[in-house]
């Protein structure tokens, strides 16, 4: 297991029941009985046929993408992910957001609303979406963004500009830049916020 527990705050968001788990991992987590594959096309693909599972963890779903289409161009993963759910299964899945600040730099995007279409299409009845921040690879906070009001909370009440940085200077400059960030992100309209997060997360149940 990582010596940096944010990675496994999914564990607080997902149903309870974890029979049997596969875990797509954002460093090296793990967790007890999980099939947690190498970073590899072949280990990914050998990993999946061994579905099916009632719980399916994906920390960051661009990196693993990416890590498919080593070995299968033109197949996207997620659709593999849920074939391998068993009915009454449930995914998680962190993604960087496509209209974020400096997501053109990023290989592959997702938006919340184009996954959510997608996995009610494939069966999910329960879908639930959070700000993952500060990003979907260290989801230190999972606020829930299916309504305003706690990701409002969270900024007055939770918010804290911490930046690490060896340079004064520099740590000033990116505490005044999340200080702004956090005064328009308590101002603009709810949907912006969600389209501009740098990172989400999406929990689906699939109906049984």
């Amino acid at each position: 297991m990582t010596s940096d527990a944010r990675v496994l705050n999914w564990r607080f968001v997902v149903p309870s029941s974890q029979e049997r788990l596969l875990l797509l991992s954002v460093d090296d987590e793990s967790v007890p009985d999980a099939v947690v594959p190498a970073r590899t096309a072949t280990e990914l693909g050998l990993a999946i046929r061994e579905g099916p599972f009632t719980g399916i963890v994906v920390g960051d779903l661009a990196a693993w993408q990416a890590i498919h289409a080593e070995g299968n161009r033109s197949s996207e993963l997620l659709p593999l992910l849920v074939m391998s759910l068993a009915d009454g299964g449930w995914l998680y899945a962190g993604f960087p957001n496509r209209w974020a600040p400096g997501a053109l730099l990023r290989r592959r995007h997702f938006t919340s609303r184009a996954l959510e279409r997608g996995l009610r299409a494939a069966g999910f009845s329960e879908i639930r979406t959070y700000f993952a921040l500060p990003s979907q690879r260290c989801p230190a906070y999972l606020v829930s963004a299916d309504r305003r009001a706690e990701l409002d909370y969270f900024l007055n009440r939770l918010f804290f500009p911490y930046v690490g940085s060896s340079s004064p200077r520099t740590a000033r400059s990116k505490q005044r830049l999340l200080d702004w960030g956090r005064w328009a992100a308590l101002r603009v309209p709810h949907r912006m916020r969600v389209a501009l997060s740098p990172g989400m997360a999406i929990v689906a149940t699939r109906s049984a």
